[in-house]
């Protein structure tokens, strides 16, 4: 069972692919598809088709081999899903539909991009210029949370109390982790409130200008509030380009140069299929908020 279970899940991604004109789902492709290994009503599923699927899974897989019949009746049962859910029009469902969608954009995207990415490289000075623009500086908090849901008392009262928080982190600097331990909400607390070494844009908006705006080692800023709570801030650690993590570095840049290479690529699309979005429409709709941060 645990290998048919294994062989659903790298297989389904495969028949998003295999919808065709007459709306159907079906392993079985027009013209040749070599000998019939199974029929499924009206559908067949093809030695092909087979191969194709079979290797794609069996390189995932190089820990344990799947057998040919397990592979095969699992194809059976994916084509008898496939036909049932048909049969009741769950490809008609919203979720289902955009799951299919994104498989398809999946397999373009690979088709046509994957070479691309691959090729792409960083040099040292990228680096560099990135690292300075992006300092990063380690800092440690503590944070008092306000409930989303809070009086205007205990808010007060939350406010109150970071207050005198900031004052005693003030009178003695170095007694800092200890009252991040003993005061702050946020899981950090449990070792002295550190954050480790982050850049500005790791952090919301108020936390990074108020961590940032910290000069020298051990300094505390006031209390600054933002959608989590109330915090105080200590800087902790300063590092240049020289000390910093090249290896993040590295992977941030690729990151946003694969994006790029995406984006780039959607925009081609977005001229040659006349796109146009009408975002004062968005206002209107009635969405559901997202959760408040706990």
């Amino acid at each position: 069972m645990k290998n048919l279970a294994i062989i659903v899940l790298i297989t389904i991604p495969f028949l998003g692919a295999c919808k065709g004109k007459e709306n159907t789902f079906s392993l079985a492709t027009k013209g040749s598809s070599g000998t019939t290994l199974a029929k499924v009503g009206n559908e067949k599923i093809g030695s092909d088709q087979f191969v194709v699927l079979y290797d794609k899974v069996q390189a995932g897989r190089p820990f344990g081999a799947v057998s040919k019949e397990d592979f095969l009746r699992e194809l059976v049962r994916l084509e008898l899903g496939a036909l049932e859910a048909m049969k009741e029009k769950l490809d008609q469902e919203p979720e289902v539909e955009f799951q299919l969608k994104a498989t398809l954009t999946q397999a373009l995207l690979q088709k046509h991009l994957s070479e691309k990415v691959k090729n792409i490289n960083v040099t040292d000075t990228e680096m560099k210029d990135y690292y300075d623009k992006n300092p990063q500086i380690r800092a440690s908090h503590i944070l008092l949370r306000v409930p989303p849901n809070a009086d205007q008392k205990s808010q007060d009262e939350i406010e109150k109390k970071i207050g005198t928080i900031y004052k005693q982190a003030i009178a003695d600097k170095k007694s800092f982790p200890e009252l991040a331990k003993k005061y702050s909400e946020d899981p950090t607390g449990k070792r002295g409130g550190d954050l480790d070494y982050f850049s500005k844009d790791r952090m919301v908006p108020a936390f990074s200008e108020a961590a940032f705006s910290l000069k020298e080692i051990g300094d505390v800023s006031q209390p600054v509030k933002t959608q989590f709570g109330w915090h105080i801030i200590q800087l902790t650690g300063k590092r240049g380009f020289k000390d910093a993590d090249k290896n993040i570095i590295r992977q941030t840049l690729l990151a946003e140069k694969r994006k790029k290479v995406v984006e780039d690529y959607f925009s081609s699309l977005e001229q040659k299929f006349k796109t146009t979005i009408f975002k004062d429409k968005l206002e209107s709709l009635n969405t559901t908020p997202p959760p408040q941060p706990k």
